[in-house]
């Protein structure tokens, strides 16, 4: 079983009935656990489990969850639940740039739940009328590959911290035949990303079509090229990114990368109304992905994430309505029009730009 979550609400029911449904554990890896409505909700989901004698344990992001509460935390843990954070600041003064950005759930070791989904109320209509962020996730039950993202869990939570230790340190992950799903992790600060390397593989092969869904695109040397260069020799070839960011020096890293992208027939569009969070891409039709990893520098070579990918054409065509869905709210940027914009703009681009590989 496979099904794709392209909204909130309908996502977190559906990990809600199945944390209340949970027997034997629960286990949370996020890189952003807000202290607000949504997650004191699911703090108290986890402490009453945890209280029902399931395994819960909570792994976050120390970098991503800094504007949250302790309080929240520490009342996890007086819950029973099992807290940790990943922490790889060398001191507070010199923090490291590397996080662990992975948003995963693994139920009774038997359901799993990926995505760009955080737990925040976000992805609600607000109290002031704000629009609720568009995300995708993904739930499957395949038992190797529920088995492999618990592995991929458990190395975190055992290795959690950056130090001479565990410098050396190597994972691997159970060996299974690979069939037409599979997972890709990356291995953070050791640059070891296979989501890159399925990208560059994927698109290389691509003959039709290629269509792009992320917030953050900003994408390394390599890849780019290759995109402009399947674009050139007739593919085509479609970036849906944000037009609302909640990251704007990002956005403006983004569209310094558009002139180059437009003149050689990548079509850009900018997400409107509402803030895009969502990391998916289909190719050809068939060949999919959707996961936690943005198109940029920290996801492709420094942080840990996790993908979800597939070759399937049944599913691969959900994706593909989706991006047409998508964009109906989105804003397509041409050539022509991007040419005209401020020379101030420009340079605020070429700036932000610089920072790409920091951000």
């Amino acid at each position: 079983m496979i099904q794709f979550f392209f909204e909130g609400p309908l996502y977190y029911k559906s990990l809600r009935d199945d944390i209340m449904a949970a027997t034997t554990s629960v286990d949370i890896e996020m890189y952003y656990f807000a202290s607000d409505k949504t997650g004191w909700e699911f703090a108290e989901l986890l402490k009453k489990k945890a209280q029902q004698n399931v395994k819960v344990r909570l792994l976050c992001d120390k970098l991503g969850c800094q504007s949250s509460s302790s309080d929240l935390f520490d009342d996890l843990k007086a819950g029973q639940v099992e807290v940790k954070f990943y922490n790889p600041p060398l001191t507070p003064q010199r923090p490291s740039w590397h996080r662990n950005h992975r948003k995963m759930m693994i139920i009774d070791k038997k359901i799993g739940f990926l995505g760009g989904f955080n737990i925040g109320s976000e992805y609600f209509i607000d109290d002031n009328g704000r629009a609720p962020w568009r995300d995708t996730g993904i739930k499957f039950d395949i038992p190797e590959l529920v088995q492999e993202m618990f592995f991929y869990f458990g190395d975190v939570w055992n290795h959690n911290k950056l130090s001479l230790k565990n410098f050396w340190y190597k994972s691997k992950p159970p060996v299974w035949e690979k069939g037409p799903f599979h997972l890709a992790s990356s291995k953070g600060w050791r640059r070891q990303n296979a989501i890159r390397a399925e990208y560059d593989r994927a698109i290389r092969t691509a003959k039709v079509n290629i269509l792009i869904t992320n917030p953050y695109f900003v994408p390394n040397r390599r890849l780019a090229r290759l995109l402009r260069f399947v674009a050139a020799s007739g593919v085509d070839v479609r970036i849906l990114t944000a037009g609302i960011s909640d990251i704007k020096l990002v956005k403006w890293a983004s569209q310094s990368t558009y002139t180059r992208f437009l003149k050689s027939g990548v079509k850009i569009y900018e997400y409107q109304n509402r803030v895009l969070h969502a990391k998916s891409a289909v190719i050809d039709g068939t060949w999919f992905t959707v996961g936690t990893s943005n198109f940029d520098y920290l996801s492709l070579y420094k942080n840990l994430e996790i993908n979800f990918f597939g070759q399937d054409a049944s599913y691969g065509e959900l994706l593909v309505n989706q991006f047409k869905i998508d964009l109906e709210s989105a804003h397509e940027i041409t050539l022509a029009q991007w040419k005209k914009r401020p020379w101030w703009q420009k340079l605020i681009e070429k700036f932000a730009y610089f920072f790409r590989k920091w951000m």
